[in-house]
């Protein structure tokens, strides 16, 4: 049952899947130097490519992070209420509880592959002997991560407010609402443990908010 729910969830995000992957593509090959379309922005070339240190990769894999966020997030909860066919999965063998988590394991995952490949990819490079004449340490992709990291509650936020019951421009939109202020941290510090006793908590609440807003829900 769970494998054929994850599967369901993989066919249903494959065009949002697609799309993110593709962006991912873009942007990687624009920061590493190497454009694959010839219309990509302007600045890609090897010697103009900034290595972590302008804030260039971080805004880039931010916006990556926060679209793909919404557009999961939204995509799994959202989507299924409007084609009805939460009635039908609900009415499975397995609760909704287990559903839901199930729903969100699939798009924590597919979120952090989306995030992680790209600064991984990069930081690779930029430490390649001989690629970039530049100085290169990991702690300097620490903030690419904490962007990530902060997508994940935005993630979580907006399937809580997808499977919330309510007027989109009133309580529906206050899980996103709520993991706005937490921008500040990444914005303004590199990432370090303590974000962690942030970080985790919060997106504990933001669980325990999608699973009553599911559950409650009325079908």
């Amino acid at each position: 049952m769970y494998r054929a729910l994850v599967l369901k969830e993989l066919h249903d995000l494959r065009g949002v899947l697609a799309a993110a992957a593709f962006a991912a593509a873009l942007i990687t090959a624009t920061l590493a130097g190497a454009p694959i379309l010839p219309a990509q922005i302007a600045g890609s070339s090897y010697e103009r490519v900034v290595r972590f240190t302008s804030g260039a990769e971080e805004q880039w894999i931010a916006a990556l992070a926060v679209g793909t966020a919404l557009a999961f997030g939204y995509w799994q909860s959202v989507l299924e209420i409007q084609r009805g066919t939460a009635l039908y999965l609900f009415h499975r063998p397995l609760s909704r509880r287990k559903i839901v988590l199930t729903k969100l394991a699939v798009g924590l995952i597919l979120q952090t592959l989306i995030i992680a490949i790209p600064t991984l990819v990069l930081g690779v490079l930029a430490g390649w002997p001989g690629f970039w004449p530049a100085p290169f340490a990991w702690s300097m992709t620490w903030n690419c991560w904490a962007y990530g990291a902060w997508a994940l509650l935005v993630y979580l936020a907006a399937s809580a407010s997808g499977w919330l019951e309510a007027r989109w421009f009133g309580m529906r939109l206050a899980p996103l609402a709520a993991v706005v202020p937490l921008l500040i941290v990444p914005a303004v510090t590199f990432f370090s443990g303590w974000w962690l006793l942030v970080l985790l908590p919060f997106a504990g609440l933001l669980i325990v908010a999608v699973l009553r807003a599911a559950e409650s829900r009325d079908f």
